[in-house]
């Protein structure tokens, strides 16, 4: 799948890789387990609530949330037409019905340590009427990738807003370099800043897909999004990668990797072509007409070689 390259900074050249956690190390797609109702509300007062307001919302969890109630109730349909909504990163939505005066939260109140599900809470007026069980499993291909930028001597960290029991489990299950848990989009602007500050050779790459990753991504080296993330993610990023899977991230970095090499051999030869043959030329030793043929044989050679790009493919392991 493609990759759309908008950086003069490649990724080959990061000594640290950071990574938001959900969405990026675990599934974009969420999934609903369970809708509790509390203080006597309504599944029916709950799930058009619900949909109505997270139908406005492009975050991962709110999409889940839609896609479960459709599938589950398929008679829901759109009933209010004026819905604000302000989506406050790391916190939640809040919203107001404008048809009915009425207002919304929706957030997130605990984290489940030795699971992989997340609990929300939705309020309707204060009130608080139930609680959203939603699952989040991890994605296939994540040792591979930590153990392929370990051998390539690139730090990796976390910055993740799940509880602290939660994110250091799972880096210390694929063996991070470090990770802050709880963090906020200001925490994770201030430690890409702080890395930054730091000066030197680092170089930080930070990826993620959400509202709350969009301020660090920004001001990082370079940063990588996917094609399922958030419009502001996907507009800060420099790389965004269509049909994500962790493995799609080795691919981007032999691929870069391997083009870099590529132009640098064009470098090599043109540089030592010149050399050797304009001193030639310009003591009359071969013949302008000569000349203008061998330059021509140069241009050809460096063309040859730079389109050994366009037959790139993964190499195995």
């Amino acid at each position: 799948s493609a990759c759309l390259v908008g950086s003069e900074m490649c990724i080959r050249d990061s000594s640290t890789i950071v990574f938001d956690k959900t969405g990026t190390l675990t599934a974009c797609e969420h999934r609903v387990t369970n809708i509790e109702l509390l203080n006597s509300a309504s599944i029916n007062e709950v799930i058009s609530i619900l949909y109505n307001v997270e139908l406005h919302s492009n975050h991962p969890v709110a999409r889940s949330i839609v896609k479960y109630l459709t599938l589950k109730y398929p008679g829901l349909r759109k009933e209010y037409e004026k819905v604000r909504i302000k989506e406050e990163a790391g916190k939640g939505i809040n919203a107001l019905i404008e048809d009915t005066g009425t207002s919304i939260f929706m957030g997130k109140i605990s984290d489940g340590s030795d699971t992989n599900e997340s609990i929300y809470k939705l309020s309707v007026n204060g009130k608080d009427t139930a609680r959203i069980h939603i699952e989040n499993s991890e994605l296939p291909g994540i040792d591979s990738l930590f153990d392929y930028f370990r051998k390539n001597k690139v730090k990796i960290w976390i910055l993740s807003g799940d509880s602290e029991e939660k994110v250091k489990k799972f880096a210390e299950k694929y063996g991070a370099d470090g990770y802050i848990s709880g963090a906020t989009p200001q925490d994770k602007y201030s430690f890409i800043q702080n890395m930054i500050k730091k000066g030197g050779e680092e170089k930080i790459c930070m990826v993620g897909d959400g509202v709350n990753d969009a301020m660090a991504m920004s001001i990082a080296h370079v940063s990588i999004s996917f094609s399922g993330g958030t419009d502001i993610a996907r507009d800060t990023a420099s790389v965004v990668i269509q049909n994500y899977s962790p493995e799609k991230i080795i691919e981007l970095h032999k691929f870069l990797t391997y083009s870099r090499s590529v132009l640098e051999w064009n470098f090599i030869w043109a540089l030592v072509y010149n050399i050797a043959l304009i001193p030639i030329a310009a003591y009359g030793i071969i013949t302008p007409s000569l000349a203008a043929v061998a330059m021509t044989i140069s241009d050809l050679c460096l063309l040859a070689n730079s389109s050994r790009i366009l037959f790139y493919k993964q190499a195995e392991g």
